[in-house]
């Protein structure tokens, strides 16, 4: 197998099963040489000098690409978070609770209406509590929930503008670091 290559900078351009066939300027490759060659083309140049075929370093990554790579990794770090905040919670509770809030202040402005007070009456049956209690805690719990919850948008968000605004990859990471800082003692708060 022979492979042609641009005589400038040693890219590859095409394979050729017989030499008289290759144009100029090409190199004979073994199959394994060749198999690697198209697995990973920009990883491979010929040298111009020696005629060899060498495998060069895989570029850097942009800083664009470690942006959008930093950013990935922050959803992760948020997901974390989240995760924290909900855990052990399962996903048809968390659906009600907007409900069961909105409830919960209807019962404590004596304005309920039959649905809320069968909703919160039903809790309160398994749990024992009484109702006005039940929905003092239920309000306490929305509240801390929303200032829980703007916490992790607001790391999400000034660590994706620092990713975004970063002028090279230690400020990319330096943003991610301080998210995962804020993330640990979040969860540790919660943990707590």
């Amino acid at each position: 197998m022979h492979l042609h290559y641009n005589q400038t900078t040693g890219a590859p351009i095409s394979f050729h099963g017989d030499q008289d066939m290759a144009p100029s300027p090409s190199i004979e490759v073994t199959d394994a040489q060749w198999r690697a060659v198209v697995a990973e083309t920009d990883r491979f140049r010929v040298d111009t000098g020696t005629g060899g075929l060498i495998e060069t370093a895989p570029a850097a990554p942009g800083l664009d690409d470690q942006r959008t790579a930093a950013i990935l990794r922050l959803g992760r770090i948020i997901e974390r978070m989240s995760g924290a905040l909900v855990a052990g919670v399962p996903a048809a509770e968390r659906d009600a609770w907007a409900i069961k809030e909105a409830a919960a202040a209807a019962v404590l402005a004596d304005n309920a209406t039959k649905a809320d007070l069968d909703l919160l009456n039903a809790e309160a049956a398994e749990t024992g509590e009484m109702l006005d209690d039940l929905a003092a805690s239920i309000l306490a719990q929305a509240g801390a929930f929303r200032i829980a919850a703007g916490k992790v948008s607001g790391v999400r968000r000034a660590a994706r503008a620092r990713i975004v605004e970063a002028q090279d990859a230690a400020g990319i990471e330096a943003a991610l670091a301080d998210a995962a800082t804020a993330a640990d003692a979040f969860v540790a708060d919660l943990e707590g």
